[in-house]
């Protein structure tokens, strides 16, 4: 995988005659407060949990990384946290039905692979989709998924973890 990585950024720097794409890949994966990978986190339950998730993304135009956080849940979770009548707007969150971190892996990386462009800002932007990127509105915080209606706004923006 490494090698992968490291002959995609040699082939990046190459000269061309037309204008190169910038690739972004999966640089880590760390789920949980430890930030584990994915294959060795294991929830306390497999269809009814709600963790972070780090993504820390490389480009094929340098050797850095920039990462995004995601609230990754089930559906159940989210209806177990869900009041009657709410109306929930879902913000960085992914859901699985149940936990797998090889599948989880999969799709962050085909996520990545779509993420293409002539301007590394404009791969970034594309990456900041998924989640919080750790540049976006700097020294500011959203929560992953608030109620928007009056009728539960009493505790302001209630905050779903």
């Amino acid at each position: 995988m490494k090698l992968i990585r490291f002959l995609m950024q040699i082939r990046a720097r190459l000269p061309t005659r037309r204008r190169r794409s910038i690739r972004a890949f999966v640089s880590r994966i760390g789920v949980g407060v430890l930030e584990v990978s994915p294959e060795n986190y294991v929830p306390s339950s497999m269809r009814h949990f709600s963790v972070d998730v780090v993504v820390h993304y490389g480009t094929t135009f340098n050797d850095g990384t920039s990462y995004v956080h995601i609230t990754l849940c089930t559906p159940s979770w989210i209806e177990g946290e869900f009041a009657e009548g709410a109306v929930l707007r879902g913000q960085r969150l992914l859901m699985m039905k149940e936990y797998n971190g090889t599948t989880l892996r999969s799709a962050l990386e085909n996520f990545a692979s779509q993420c293409v462009s002539d301007s590394v800002d404009k791969v970034y932007k594309k990456l900041a989709r998924l989640g919080d990127y750790e540049y976006e509105d700097y020294g500011e915080s959203s929560p992953p998924a608030y109620y928007i209606d009056r009728e539960h706004e009493r505790e302001s923006i209630r905050m779903i973890r």
